[in-house]
């Protein structure tokens, strides 16, 4: 499992394992409106791209196959519009 945090280290949202890994985020309505792009870090320390997803007003929901083996994913972050870090995960 993972927890997501804010910058601030507030609990934002939590991922858990699947079949499938899968990166999921849901942003609730009165998110700001605009393009996210989430990325990850491996274990190895190389920074990987996810993917990038627009919301709108009411919120959005974006899910996509991890790009790699859950065992490698060392901190993803998910970044809003302006380039503020919005998120990131630590791992328990």
């Amino acid at each position: 499992m993972a927890a997501l945090r804010t910058p601030a280290g507030a609990r934002a949202d939590e991922v858990t394992g699947t079949a499938q890994p899968l990166l999921m985020k849901v942003l609730n309505p009165g998110a700001a409106p605009g393009w996210y792009h989430c990325y990850l870090r491996t274990s190895g320390g190389r920074q990987a791209f996810a993917g990038a997803f627009h919301v709108g007003r009411d919120g959005g929901v974006w899910v996509s196959r991890l790009p790699m083996p859950p065992r490698d994913l060392a901190r993803p972050r998910l970044v809003g519009p302006g380039r503020t870090e919005i998120a990131s995960a630590t791992f328990t």
